[in-house]
């Protein structure tokens, strides 16, 4: 619950902050339909976003998933857990917003700037969790890095796309809600785990090169800038020292 409460303040502050810096954090950007967008495109995000989440279900075990998101004895759903994954979801989808704000407005005058955001993105959400260090083992740690640098890509691509922050958070908080179930030291053979290791890092990246090129790219580039719109409030802002 204490989480949950931090989550709430941590989104709230950082409401505060975009207003301080004559941004408004909006969490439900219209989608605003060009010659570049494509409905197709966000169907096929979709999609992917389902993959991912069945993927990483059945790669966990289908029988773990059944027997700890609901208790056998009495099909009572495990509200831990899912508690959890919306603090999770909620605090770590606003960090991602903020480091993509503060990154657009120092690369603003770069060349490739939605490029460089979404890559710097994706490497500090994944260097957050080099703190796992000290709970896991080293090897365990890098690895969940790397899986957090690769989703990090995609779900930065997924919000310069959709504009949608609530949608990020459900997304993440449904990633993070199967990961809680699954117990630690899962025992597969390395060739499992090679070919686990390859699918979730080559399809993401893959995902990603192909949203940063073409029309989708001048999507991404569009609704960069509309993020970055300035409201211009004309009441006072207490300054942030």
């Amino acid at each position: 619950m204490y989480a949950n409460l931090g989550a709430l303040a941590f989104l709230i502050a950082a409401c505060y902050m975009t207003y301080c810096w004559d941004h408004r954090l909006n969490p439900n950007l219209k989608f605003k339909t060009s010659s570049n967008w494509s409905y197709l495109v966000l169907t096929v995000l979709i999609i992917f976003v389902i993959w991912d989440i069945l993927w990483n279900i059945c790669s966990g075990a289908m029988s773990r998933f059944i027997s700890q998101a609901f208790l056998q004895s009495s099909f009572c759903f495990a509200w831990k857990p899912f508690f959890d994954a919306i603090s999770t979801g909620v605090s770590e989808e606003t960090f991602r917003y903020l480091s993509i704000v503060t990154l657009l407005e120092c690369l603003k005058e770069t060349k490739h700037q939605v490029t460089f955001v979404v890559i710097i993105s994706a490497m500090i959400f994944g260097a957050f969790h080099l703190l796992n260090v000290m709970d896991e083992p080293f090897i365990a740690a890098i690895s969940q890095v790397i899986m957090a640098f690769v989703r990090g890509l995609v779900l930065a691509i997924i919000y310069l796309y959709t504009g949608k922050l609530w949608a990020m958070m459900i997304i993440h908080g449904m990633y993070d809600y199967f990961m809680f179930l699954q117990p630690i030291g899962i025992s597969t053979s390395n060739s499992i785990f090679i070919i686990y290791c390859v699918i979730e890092v080559i399809i993401p990246i893959l995902l990603t090169i192909w949203m940063l090129t073409g029309k989708r790219y001048k999507v991404l580039q569009a609704n960069a800038r509309r993020i970055m719109l300035r409201q211009n409030f004309s009441f006072y802002k207490v300054p942030i020292l």
